[in-house]
């Protein structure tokens, strides 16, 4: 098939003549053939693909893990880059990056660690799961309980640490020490009052 090629041209002025490469153009109406006055943008140009990276070790968590994959990595990318010397300054800055991602692995393993109750190891995170359900845990203190001497007339000295028994519900003996003991230790006399409560602790 034959296409006839067409021109337009545009009526000259006698005046102010244009020039000749902006008065006419020839074009056709066959389709689908690049020219000129195609519209159409062209194909983009896409870069060559960039070359393969190494495969990521996610386990990757410490020091070593961290500086071998680097060290992977720029031998691929970096190919002339053969040194290997600590003192090198791209080593240097290599296991600097090495030694902050360590840290930085180290502080998100205990985040997440301390995010749940059964894994977290911090007592002030184990508070705040409680305070979730409307729990205030109470602070840690040592057994405490009151004992009641009878004693017999005459006898007026009671010692401190004075070492008293008692059965735990498992059938374990529980053994305690008293605190203060029966002479006052302001006056060194002994107390006037019949029944003497004396608060312990478990020894």
């Amino acid at each position: 098939m034959i296409f006839s090629l067409y021109s337009q041209a545009k009526p000259q002025a006698k005046q102010h003549q244009p020039r000749s490469f902006f008065s006419q153009i020839a074009f056709s109406f066959k389709a689908l053939c690049p020219s000129d006055l195609d519209c159409e943008m062209p194909p983009p140009i896409c870069p060559p693909d960039e070359p393969d990276l190494p495969p990521i070790d996610y386990l990757a968590k410490d020091f070593l893990s961290f500086r071998k994959a680097l060290s992977d990595f720029s031998a691929l990318r970096y190919p002339g880059w053969v040194e290997r010397s600590e003192a090198d300054f791209g080593v240097t800055f290599m296991e600097a990056l090495c030694a902050l991602a360590d840290d930085l692995s180290y502080t998100q393993d205990r985040i997440a660690a301390e995010a749940t109750l059964e894994t977290a190891t911090q007592r002030r995170s184990l508070v705040r799961h409680a305070r979730l359900v409307d729990y205030e845990p109470r602070p840690a203190t040592a057994a405490r309980t009151l004992l009641q001497f009878d004693v017999k007339p005459g006898v007026m000295v009671l010692p401190v640490g004075l070492v008293v028994s008692a059965q735990s519900p498992d059938g374990e003996t529980v053994e305690f020490e008293t605190g203060t003991g029966l002479v006052d230790p302001n006056t060194g006399k002994p107390t006037s009052i019949r029944t003497l409560e004396i608060q312990s602790h478990l020894q």
